[in-house]
């Protein structure tokens, strides 16, 4: 399943799962975390979004100064589930499991620090639970 970008208010859930069997393992592909607000009652068992850059600039014991969500502050980079994601979301998020990727590219500032650009390999294994590994691609850019 995919939607758009909630900030530009083009993610439309409700079309997007019209003809989704809720039965199967589901997929949400998301431009930003926030959408997981959106998707109240709606199955994902694994959700991948973008949108924060990682926070781009990122200072030690501090973190991402800018986080690029409107309602989950703090999912900027990495995986997240259980109580934490369900609190954030302030919704119960079940067993869905979500991955903030940090890209490729910047936006704003034309600069990162303390925050590598990433291209995830995500490998879906099948078996009894859902088990989702991730293989991070870094690589340090230079002029």
């Amino acid at each position: 399943v995919g939607v758009d970008d909630p900030h530009t208010y083009h993610s439309d859930f409700v079309t997007a799962y019209r003809d989704v069997d809720a039965s199967l393992f589901t997929i949400l592909l998301c431009h930003s975390p926030d959408g997981a607000r959106e998707r109240v009652g709606m199955r994902a068992d694994l959700m991948l979004c973008g949108h924060t850059h990682g926070g781009a600039i990122r200072l030690p014991l501090v973190g991402a100064l800018v986080h690029g969500t409107t309602h989950l502050k703090g999912l900027v980079s990495g995986w997240y589930s259980g109580r934490y994601l369900s609190r954030r979301s302030r919704f119960d998020t079940g067993e869905t499991q979500l991955y903030v990727s940090r890209g490729l590219g910047m936006s704003g500032w034309r600069w990162r620090l303390n925050c590598l650009p990433e291209l995830p390999v995500i490998t879906l294994r099948k078996g009894n639970s859902v088990c989702v590994e991730t293989e991070r691609v870094e690589k340090v850019w230079t002029r």
